[in-house]
C-alpha cells in the first residue's frame, strides 16, 4: 500500500530532476550562443534534453516502449549531475584564474 507521502515525494524528485534538466539546457543554449562556456559542455547539454523529451512524450504514449529508452533516460540524469560537476569545475577555473590575473600590479610587474 503506497501513502500519500511517498507519492508526494516521488513527484517532488521527479519534479525536481525535470527542472533541473531544463535548467540546464536553457543554460547550454546560451552558452552556445554566446560561446561562455566551453562547447564540449554544450554539446554535453543534449542528455538532459533527452530527460526532457522522454518526461515529456513518454507518458503521452508517444515513444516506443523500449528498453534502451529506459536506460537512457536513467543514463541522462547521472549526465545531468555530470554536466553541472563540469560547470562548476569550468567556473571555478574562470574564477581563479581572474583573480590571480587581478592579482598583479602593472606597477611592479614591469621592474
Amino acid at each position: 500500500m503506497t501513502s500519500a507521502a511517498q507519492v508526494v515525494s516521488q513527484a517532488l524528485l521527479i519534479g525536481g530532476i525535470y527542472a533541473l534538466c531544463l535548467w540546464a539546457v536553457g543554460l547550454s543554449l546560451i552558452g552556445l550562443r554566446t560561446k561562455v562556456i566551453p562547447l564540449a559542455l554544450c554539446v554535453l547539454g543534449v542528455l538532459p534534453a533527452f530527460r526532457i523529451v522522454s518526461g515529456t512524450l513518454g507518458p503521452l504514449g508517444l515513444l516506443p516502449d523500449a528498453g534502451v529508452l529506459w536506460v537512457i533516460s536513467i543514463a541522462s540524469i547521472f549526465g545531468t549531475i555530470l554536466w553541472c560537476l563540469i560547470l562548476g569545475i569550468v567556473l571555478l577555473r574562470r574564477s581563479f584564474g581572474s583573480t590571480a590575473e587581478s592579482a598583479v600590479d602593472p606597477a611592479t610587474a614591469d621592474a
